[in-house]
């Protein structure tokens, strides 16, 4: 996640293959950028809303779907190295940015809506419950509890995984021009 198509201003001569279904990458290694994954996972209403209580909890499901995914490949054959992101590229700086207003901007509409919640009287419709919703999706973010959570649960399962020096899609491309994996940047589920 982060710079659309990063890696192509990284690795130069490098095109972006199409985007093919899963069940094409029968009997190959493909790299996943677990960062958009986790993203999914944590993005869920159930487990957003655990993720923002105070103190945060890191919910049993988002270990429980991707061990569903996992599962999922391995049933087709298919040999997953997942890469996580390292530090941010200064090319994502703005990115960045952008992002951290977006979500102080969504935190400051959430706890407006959470203050008026608290008001028996108050009149919630079906329009402010979804909003809410849409805006505590967007305060969410992956933090380093989580990954290290991830980590030691891929360690334990003995699951191949690594951490690009930058962004993993910059990473998964350099797996498959490396020939180490048959396809690189594997990130949609």
């Amino acid at each position: 996640m982060g710079v659309d198509d990063l890696w192509k201003f990284c690795i130069p001569g490098v095109k972006a293959k199409p985007q093919q279904p899963f069940s094409s990458a029968k009997n190959t290694r493909v790299a996943v950028d677990i960062s958009c994954l986790l993203h999914v996972c944590i993005a869920r209403p159930k487990v957003a809303l655990l993720i923002n209580c105070v103190p945060s909890y890191v919910p049993h499901e988002v270990i429980c779907a991707l061990q569903s995914n996992h599962n999922s490949l391995l049933q087709h054959n298919i040999h997953p190295y997942y890469v996580f992101d390292g530090c941010d590229h200064p090319m994502k700086a703005g990115t960045t940015a952008l992002r951290t207003e977006e979500r102080a901007k969504a935190t400051t509409e959430l706890n407006k809506f959470y203050e008026i919640g608290k008001n028996p009287n108050a009149t919630i419709t079906d329009n402010d419950f979804s909003l809410a919703m849409k805006n505590m999706k967007k305060t969410i973010h992956r933090s380093n509890e989580l990954t290290n959570l991830v980590i030691n649960w891929m360690v334990s399962k003995d699951i191949k995984y690594i951490c690009a020096p930058f962004e993993a899609e910059w990473q998964c491309a350099c797996l498959e021009q490396n020939e180490h994996c048959g396809c690189g940047n594997v990130n949609r589920w």
